[in-house]
């Protein structure tokens, strides 16, 4: 696909890549929300000034959350008209 999240959870973390540099902690809280608890969210910058785009991990509660998010959101949302798929 086009980045985002792939299957990539480690219980009841969810990686997410090809997000827009732009994006703050509150934006992803409420996008990620929808799916449960949110315990934490770290938005990584390592190597955003070359393409424009940041990594963010995201901490639920609990795994079936984290496998919700994935299933709803893989490829399939832009959070802004024009940042691509996530």
């Amino acid at each position: 696909g086009g980045g985002g999240l792939e299957g990539k959870t480690s219980r009841s973390r969810v990686y997410v890549q090809n997000l827009p540099g732009d994006i703050t902690q509150r934006d992803l809280g409420q996008i990620f929300r929808e799916f449960g608890k949110v315990l934490g969210l770290q938005i990584i910058t390592a190597g955003a000034v070359r393409s424009g785009k940041v990594c963010a991990i995201i901490r639920f509660e609990d795994a079936p959350a984290a496998e919700a998010a994935i299933a709803t959101l893989d490829g399939r949302r832009e959070l802004r008209r024009g940042d691509g798929p996530i």
